[in-house]
Order: C-alpha cells, then sequence, then structure tokens
C-alpha cells in the first residue's frame, strides 16, 4: 500500500528539502513507513510493507521516494541511514532514513540504483553536534556516473 508523497511547500529552503522515512515494525513482519520533516509533524506519505524486514523497509523507502522524485522533477540528492538514534534493543523494530531531495529544472533522474540495505553508522551522532560518526557508511546519491544517470556511492565517514 503507498499513498502520495507529498513535500509541502514550508519544507523547502533554497530548492532543497529535508525529510525522514520513519519505519515500525508490525505484527506479521509488515513495517509502516510514514515520512515526515519533523517527528511531531504531519504525516508527508505512507507506505505499508507486508512480509518484509528491515533492509526491505528502507530500501522500500528509498524506492518510493526515488519513484516521486522521478514524477515530480526532483533530484534525490542524499540517502542516510538513522538507524543508530534508537538504542540497541530497539533496533530489530524500527527503521529511520534522512532524505535530502531539491529543484532540478531539467531533472535527470531517470532511474534509482537502490542500496542492498543501509549499513548502520559505528556510533550515535545528532544533527547539532560538530562531528559526523567516525568509522559508519553513509549513502550518497549522485549524477556524476558516466554510467547511470543516478547512483549510490557509499562513503565511509
Amino acid at each position: 500500500m503507498r499513498t502520495p508523497l507529498s513535500i509541502p511547500e514550508a519544507a523547502w529552503q533554497n530548492d532543497i528539502a529535508v525529510f525522514f522515512a520513519h519505519g515500525t515494525r508490525q505484527p506479521g513482519d509488515t513495517w509502516a513507513v510514514g515520512a515526515q520533516t519533523q517527528p511531531d509533524s504531519e504525516l508527508l506519505g505512507m507506505i505499508i510493507l507486508t512480509g518484509r524486514g528491515q533492509d526491505d523497509a528502507a530500501n522500500g523507502a528509498v524506492k518510493w521516494v526515488c519513484d516521486h522524485c522521478s514524477a515530480s522533477d526532483l533530484e534525490l540528492v542524499r540517502v542516510e541511514n538513522f538507524n543508530d538514534r534508537y538504542p540497541e534493543e530497539q533496533r530489530a523494530d524500527f527503521s529511520l532514513t534522512r532524505f535530502t531531495v531539491a529543484r532540478s529544472e531539467s531533472p535527470t533522474v531517470e532511474a534509482c540504483a537502490l542500496p542492498t540495505g543501509l549499513p548502520p553508522a559505528a556510533r550515535p551522532w545528532s544533527p547539532g553536534s560538530e562531528r559526523e560518526p567516525e568509522g559508519g557508511v553513509r549513502a550518497l546519491l549522485s549524477t556524476e556516473s558516466p554510467l547511470r544517470p543516478l547512483c549510490v556511492h557509499w562513503i565511509l565517514v
């Protein structure tokens, strides 16, 4: 099940929007993934994945956002795994992914390369801290590859 993703005008700053897809495991390995700009904000959209695992929930969120970007002349700039924000004992039941999208006058997004699972960062990091986590992995989507219009680059931080 999918409800359309809708990014409100208030979420855009200088043609860039940042939002989160928060997934929660439901009974029977069903995942509910909703997109929000802030934890207490209205849902921007939602997907339900049945019979899937945590990696599938994260990848489903990436596919959902890629589809929205392709249909809306937007560019998916960055995807980041934020699962390490949850306590260790809760991580298997939650998924948190941050997306950065940009408005594009001449979109080049024709296909999205999905990562096979979003690997967790090595240790917690908060957006307000001065340093990013060391030893973690971050996904960066770019259109600079001559082989694909959009490709995923994994960056060790």
